[in-house]
């Protein structure tokens, strides 16, 4: 059992999903957005799911209409869908009334705390999860700490008024350390491909969720 919820994002294949599941993190998300490096085929997030238990599935999407979700949603059940910032109102309304939204942003500059919470605010009433992705704009937890694109302050405010799960590029400390300064909902870790069929090195994630392991 883990210290905080943690969503594993951007899975494409079984290898991950298990290694994920077997540390009982709350959601694999499966990158669906076609074109993606880490896309996954709707058939086969449908295949993996009946491999593992315990854990919650995310449809992830990017800039799709609900025309281009539906189909894989249908084929996939999945228990929460997870869209990109720009997607529109209507759409995230839609797919609330069926699932947990997960709305991914990526606060790189020249967004501001105030941008953000503008952003946010839009469609708070229908989304269950922020994800702020500072990883996928090449940011640091040790960025944020020297006020890049803004400081711990800013995002502890931020996480205080929304429901956030945060993308950081982070060390076990620097995970533990930016847990215990923000109120975070929990930490989204991506996932990636496999080296070959079955097989994949965790070297890198192994530490950061011992570290997240309750003793």
């Amino acid at each position: 059992m883990l210290k905080t919820k943690v969503k594993a994002s951007s899975l494409s294949n079984l290898t991950d999903a298990r290694y994920f599941a077997a540390f009982e993190v709350n959601w694999l998300g499966f990158n669906l957005s076609a074109g993606d490096a880490d896309y996954c085929p709707p058939q086969t997030a449908a295949e993996i799911r009946e491999w593992v238990d315990g854990v919650e599935i995310v449809a992830e999407f990017g800039i799709e209409d609900l025309d281009e979700i539906r189909p894989a949603l249908d084929l996939i059940r999945p228990d929460g869908v997870q869209v990109g910032m720009f997607a529109s109102s209507a759409t995230i309304m839609a797919l609330s009334r069926e699932a947990q939204v997960f709305q991914e942003i990526v606060p790189d500059l020249p967004f501001n705390g105030r941008d953000l919470q503008i952003l946010m605010d839009q469609n708070a009433a229908f989304v269950r999860y922020f994800l702020l992705n500072f990883d996928k704009a090449g940011i640091s937890w040790q960025d944020i700490r020297n006020g890049h694109p803004f400081g711990p302050e800013v995002l502890q405010g931020i996480c205080e008024h929304y429901p956030v799960l945060l993308g950081l590029a982070m060390s076990p400390d620097d995970a533990l350390e930016a847990l215990s300064q923000l109120p975070a909902q929990g930490l989204s870790i991506r996932g990636g491909s496999e080296e070959k069929t079955g097989f994949k090195s965790f070297d890198e994630l192994d530490p950061l969720l011992e570290a997240l392991s309750l003793p």
